[in-house]
């Protein structure tokens, strides 16, 4: 499992008169990379056991980067939370 960085591209509305002027703003989201395939990139806040809570479920279309900020590895001989430890804290 990985904590990763995801850019992309987010829809936005203008409400009320503009001109036709759309901007490319690169959002950045940031959780546990739970899937990614042709039509998702899906993310994950937490996890608990063997559910996930607050999923990001990102159009790949709309995908510019995803970054790997981390490896998190799970061993119940590891200290941490619920067994849960990561690189950093080695």
């Amino acid at each position: 499992m990985k904590l990763v960085e995801v850019s992309w591209l987010d829809s936005y509305t203008d409400g009320g008169w503009a001109k036709y002027e759309p901007e490319k703003t690169i959002t950045k989201t940031y959780g546990l990379l739970i899937k990614k395939d042709e039509d998702w990139v899906t993310l994950a806040m937490t996890k608990e056991e063997d559910y996930w809570g607050n999923l990001w479920y990102i159009p790949a279309v709309n995908v510019v980067e995803i970054r790997d900020i981390e490896e998190i590895k799970k061993s119940p001989s590891e200290e941490g939370p619920r067994g849960y430890t990561t690189d950093a804290h080695k």
